[in-house]
């Protein structure tokens, strides 16, 4: 973060966690339970067709694939915003 040290970076990152918890707490809630959503109807759909663990697993190593990334640039987008509105207060 802008060629701060580790400690600093974690501090801020825990003063932002601190003040924007609630909203941070909905987007993972958000996203975990979209991503929970579409876990069981995948494990349903391929259960239905083959009882292959592999599968099963090889489907929600591409879900959290897809899924992780979409939540770090969600968060990332938030903090940048949040940033930003301090910085012209």
């Amino acid at each position: 973060m802008e060629n701060k040290s580790v400690w600093k970076s974690v501090k801020t990152s825990i003063g932002f966690a601190k003040k924007k918890f609630l909203p941070l707490l909905a987007i993972i809630l958000i996203v975990s339970v979209t991503e929970l959503i579409i876990g069981g109807i995948s494990t349903y759909l391929i259960y239905s067709i083959s009882a292959s663990l592999m599968a099963q697993i090889l489907v929600q190593m591409l879900l959290n694939l897809l899924i992780f990334p979409f939540l770090v640039i969600w968060v990332t987008y938030y903090f940048r915003e949040w940033k930003a509105s301090n910085q012209l207060a």
